[in-house]
């Protein structure tokens, strides 16, 4: 995933440490903090030397007197005025957004194929033979990748994947309480132990 690419290749490939008048300076620019994502820039932030400011995940909005090199953004998750400002940017940006709307931003995204893979295998390897797939949008690019990684792994071990596919219900119901009880129903109809 990102994460890791972010990380493996801070620990593979250190950046010798700088002066501070000699850093860089990146603005991680998300609208709202997301745990995963600020993890694991702020580890590769560490190892490279850079002055991160990521209140812009925090707050939505980007600090007055920011000036910095680069912006890390994630453009499906931004309001408005963040997002014009990453675009009005001069600076290198990095987009970590699956699909994202701005093609003119370099992307670094997570391989979801092998993500999907890599569930299914720990699950194989605990010894599970059934196994589920639950979504609430299978249309979804980041979805729909994974669920084929995890089907091409159980179904090349000689299982078979149900997948779960709340989509519809929310399409028609338009119901979220809906939900929970409609898993129930639909995970008890299936053999067990369940991997899901």
């Amino acid at each position: 995933s990102i994460f890791f690419l972010f990380i493996h290749q801070a620990t593979r490939n250190p950046v010798p440490k700088r002066s501070l008048s000699s850093k860089k300076r990146v603005l991680l620019a998300m609208r709202w903090y997301i745990h995963a994502i600020n993890l694991g820039v702020a580890r590769y932030a560490q190892q490279a030397g850079w002055v991160l400011d990521d209140s812009a995940s925090h707050c939505g909005e980007v600090p007055a007197s920011w000036r910095g090199d680069g912006i890390i953004t994630l453009t499906t998750n931004m309001s408005s005025p963040l997002l014009e400002f990453v675009k009005r940017s001069r600076l290198p940006v990095v987009d970590v957004a699956a699909g994202s709307s701005v093609p003119r931003f370099s992307r670094v995204q997570p391989d979801n194929f092998a993500i999907g893979r890599v569930a299914a295998e720990e699950f194989l390897g605990r010894g599970f033979q059934h196994f589920a797939f639950f979504t609430l949008d299978r249309t979804a690019p980041v979805v729909s990748e994974r669920i084929r990684g995890f089907r091409a792994t159980v179904e090349q071990a000689g299982h078979r994947l149900h997948v779960l596919d709340y989509t519809g219900q929310i399409k028609i119901k338009g119901k979220w309480e809906d939900m929970l009880p409609w898993l129930g129903r639909e995970l008890k109809k299936l053999p067990k132990p369940l991997a899901a």
